[in-house]
């Protein structure tokens, strides 16, 4: 049904532990993934094991499937592939394809209940669910359904790392799902000053500049011979994707 964690990516937990196990996921476009993705992976463990003492099972990267449609989205295929390459160089992020391999659009909710309950069912003990997110994903919330909000709530707690430093995380305090659920938040700081985004990597491709260190070498590598990003003609959009019923079009 779903790529999971390679179960040798997986860490180890001690049979006499009664720490909190949590898997880290990250949900998104990856169009393409960037070293800000797996950047705010690490930053997020590193948080969750040094100041709330909870155990890591893993990390994992869950892309978009084709269904939700939005213009100038490469395929779920060379999404994923991008995502597996740049998983490659990590004890223990992963990539996830449910949403990929899904023929219909999977709101964040229901995916990371597959994800908790997939893990549950091979540890056999409580694993709870961490959405690691930029600040973005929180602004948009708003557009979503209001079901998909409250269900995500009540799935899983968010861990989010502001774009733009002290006064994009005031702005984050501001906004109102923040206000209405703060206990479901966790900001992770904004001590690096760090902001690579998957549009500004497609503008630099189609205008022929480098992306070097914007994202893993495998990753530029794939794009160069698949030739992605390099189309100028505007996408053909579907009025039966989830983006076209959902961004006001």
């Amino acid at each position: 049904m779903m790529s999971m964690l390679q179960r040798g990516k997986l860490s180890q937990i001690p049979e006499d532990s009664d720490s909190e196990v949590v898997v880290l996921v990250e949900c998104g476009s990856f169009n393409p993934v960037t070293v800000f993705h797996l950047l705010l992976l690490e930053l997020a463990r590193d948080v969750i094991e040094r100041e709330e003492g909870m155990i890591v099972l893993g990390g994992l990267l869950s892309p978009v499937g084709d269904a939700y449609g939005k213009p100038g989205l490469a395929s779920s295929e060379d999404r994923l592939k991008m995502c597996e390459l740049a998983a490659q160089s990590s004890s223990w992020i992963d990539v996830c394809s449910v949403e990929c391999d899904s023929e219909v659009f999977l709101p964040t909710w229901k995916v990371l209940v597959m994800i908790r309950e997939d893990l549950c069912a091979y540890t056999n003990r409580a694993v709870h669910v961490k959405l690691v997110c930029g600040e973005d994903l929180v602004h948009s919330m708003p557009k979503w359904a209001p079901e998909n909000v409250e269900n995500l709530f009540q799935q899983a707690s968010l861990l989010v790392m502001p774009r733009s430093g002290a006064k994009s995380n005031e702005n984050l305090l501001d906004a109102d799902v923040y206000q209405r659920r703060p206990e479901k938040f966790k900001l992770l700081g904004n001590s690096l000053a760090f902001n690579v985004s998957s549009s500004e990597i497609r503008k630099r491709v189609s205008e022929d500049r480098s992306i070097k260190y914007l994202t893993c070498d495998p990753v530029i590598q794939y794009i160069e011979e698949r030739r992605l990003y390099r189309e100028s003609e505007k996408p053909e959009i579907s009025e039966n994707s989830y983006w076209f019923k959902h961004s006001g079009q």
